[in-house]
């Protein structure tokens, strides 16, 4: 390492080391990052032992106590110069290389000052601080420490996996996360330190991403209560939005920190369930859009580059990451994401894309994003969140850029055009049917009686639901129920509104996908063939089988039984029910149909929907099995 300076004299490093404030004072106003050596980190490592760390009861600690006094000035001052340390460390690596050992044995001794530093300067009035801490604010020296681990974490990855393992250096970092102003507000990072290489945000990430800094986060939560939790989950979420304000960070700065904050959000929503029920509490996914569209609202008006468009479809990727990581909760994931502004964010994005190489590639990401939310605007809870704009006109020449995405683009807003039509005159379209069988009456919205175990079924009397409760749903109830209060708490539940949505869209699409096999546009199909309907694919996918042998020699009998999935297993006798009733020759050729929906309900999950289509007036009306 090169001196650009004087170096500091042996006599004063000797003097700090005995250990007066005044001579550790003079070493700090010695040292810099061009004169920094082993010698004076020793120095400052010598008075941050953990036995002199000061020990504060808070009931008995009045000020000006003069042993907790110079305590701090020490503990300050040494602070300052490990500061300095660790710049200059990072900015030559030998002096790293030799510092290694001796802060790798520091580091508990370290963390125990930072956090006995910080208390001691919340407790101590405003007036005295200057007598022995450098910052007055409580959130300078925040910033300080901060500063200082950020660099250390950055730094020898054995210095970092040391750090990251430690409990102390946990809880601590935890504290920088939660720790407020002398207002009483979450303390906001200055526009510097964004622009800095190092940030708390970093920081987390870079502990979370190892095995044992994860295990050592969590761990620090979990012993503490639940309101931490939830405090931690809030936290997190308040410090997101900083990122979006142009007071607060700048434009670039902000869209790289937007995407730290999702992998933290992610890690921790992944590693635990309690974590994850505290996020979902407070509208994570609906909260992260919502700043995402902030984020992309200041691209089109502040610096509209390729590279900027493709940070906010970026972090549109890893924000969708999140609505898959738990098979219960997609469903009200895309409800979130979509109130949040994902379809208005997608659209400006689209809407701003330049004419050059690079649009056709941005173009599909943004294209394939909606491709992705049109699986599910099959779901009333998220049609009903959906911008009620039409059908953008001024970027259909845009998409003509991709030829792969025409179709998606057309498939999506087409899809989106129906669902939002049925949703709307859903009362019309679908009658309230009784889950009767043998009954299947309208039932009254204002009176009606709900299965209270499950509240998977409804009935128009309490009459019918003697029946069915002895016919078919003593059997089933007791793992609907079970389904039901898993997913409950997360809003993920199959509704009724949204079984009544996929009822009108049976109705809805039988037309045109008689219209697909059928020659004849006055042809109504054939009771013989099941018509199945997979919306698991953005174009709807439209197949036929045959009900009965015989109905068609080359083509298989249909079994619904045989594709059901494991989590409806308990619905099969009213499967069968339905199988039972449905014979064809008891109908004449028009007024009776079978559909199969399938519906995604998550992640490699999905739901099937068999339904009974009547003719009635020159239009089908459907029941559910």
């Amino acid at each position: 390492m090169s001196n650009h300076g004087k170096s500091i004299p042996q006599q004063v490093i000797d003097s700090a080391y005995e250990g007066s404030i005044q001579s550790l004072l003079r070493l700090r106003n010695a040292v810099g990052t061009h004169n920094c050596t082993v010698d004076v980190a020793k120095v400052a490592l010598k008075h941050l032992h953990l036995d002199l760390t000061p020990r504060i009861v808070p009931e008995e600690f009045h000020w000006p106590q003069p042993q907790f006094r110079d305590l701090c000035q020490r503990g300050t001052t040494c602070m300052s110069i490990m500061l300095t340390v660790a710049i200059a460390s990072h900015k030559y690596p030998s002096l790293e290389d030799k510092l290694l050992d001796e802060l790798l044995g520091s580091i508990d001794d370290i963390c125990a000052w930072v956090n006995s530093l910080l208390t001691c300067q919340m407790m101590t009035p405003v007036e005295y601080r200057r007598q022995c801490f450098e910052e007055v604010a409580i959130d300078g020296a925040l910033l300080k420490y901060s500063i200082f681990f950020s660099i250390l974490v950055q730094g020898n990855p054995q210095m970092k996996n040391a750090i990251v393992s430690t409990p102390a250096f946990g809880d601590l970092l935890l504290r920088f996360w939660t720790a407020k102003d002398q207002s009483g507000q979450l303390w906001i990072l200055s526009r510097s330190l964004l622009d800095a290489s190092c940030h708390l945000v970093c920081m987390m990430l870079k502990a979370l991403k190892t095995e044992h800094g994860r295990e050592v986060i969590l761990q620090r939560i979990h012993f503490r209560n639940m309101s931490f939790a939830f405090q931690i989950a809030t936290v997190i979420m308040e410090r997101a939005a900083q990122v979006a304000s142009p007071t607060t960070c700048e434009l670039h700065r902000g869209l790289e920190l937007f995407e730290a904050f999702m992998r933290v959000v992610q890690i921790l929503t992944t590693q635990s369930s309690v974590l994850r029920k505290q996020f979902i509490k407070i509208g994570y996914l609906k909260r992260l859009t919502s700043i995402l569209n902030a984020l992309g609202e200041r691209v089109s008006q502040e610096d509209c580059t390729v590279g900027n468009l493709q940070s906010i479809l970026t972090a549109s990727w890893i924000l969708c990451q999140h609505l898959y990581e738990d098979n219960i909760h997609p469903i009200c994931g895309w409800r979130d994401v979509v109130e949040g502004g994902f379809v208005t964010m997608i659209l400006r994005v689209l809407s701003s894309l330049p004419d050059t190489d690079d649009a056709p590639s941005l173009l599909r990401m943004g294209v394939s994003l909606l491709d992705l939310l049109s699986e599910y605007i099959s779901y009333n809870t998220v049609v009903k969140k959906l911008p009620k704009s039409p059908f953008p006109q001024h970027l259909e020449s845009v998409t003509q850029r991709d030829p792969l995405s025409v179709g998606l683009w057309r498939e999506f807003w087409a899809k989106k055009d129906v669902s939002s039509m049925l949703s709307s005159t859903i009362d019309e379209v679908v009658p309230s049917l009784c889950d009767n069988q043998p009954c299947q009456r309208p039932y009254s919205r204002i009176q009606f009686k709900r299965c209270s175990r499950c509240n998977s079924v409804i009935y128009c009397s309490k009459q019918c639901q003697r029946e069915d409760w002895k016919r078919l749903h003593r059997a089933e109830c007791l793992q609907a129920r079970g389904d039901y209060f898993m997913r409950k708490p997360f809003g993920a539940w199959y509704s009724h509104s949204n079984r009544r949505l996929h009822l009108a869209q049976a109705q809805a699409y039988y037309d045109k996908a008689i219209d697909a096999f059928y020659e004849n546009p006055n042809d109504l199909g054939s009771p013989y063939f099941v018509v199945i309907m997979d919306f698991t694919t953005p174009d709807i996918k439209f197949s036929l089988e045959a009900l009965y042998n015989g109905a068609h020699d080359d083509v298989p009998t249909w079994d619904p039984l045989a594709t059901l999935p494991a989590a409806q297993s308990h619905l099969k006798p009213r499967f069968q029910a339905l199988m039972g009733k449905f014979q064809p020759p008891q109908y004449t050729l028009t007024t009776s149909r079978l559909v199969e929906l399938i519906i995604p309900f998550g992640e490699r999950c999905t739901l099937i929907l068999t339904v009974w289509l009547d003719r009635l007036d020159e239009s089908w009306v459907a029941s559910t099995m």
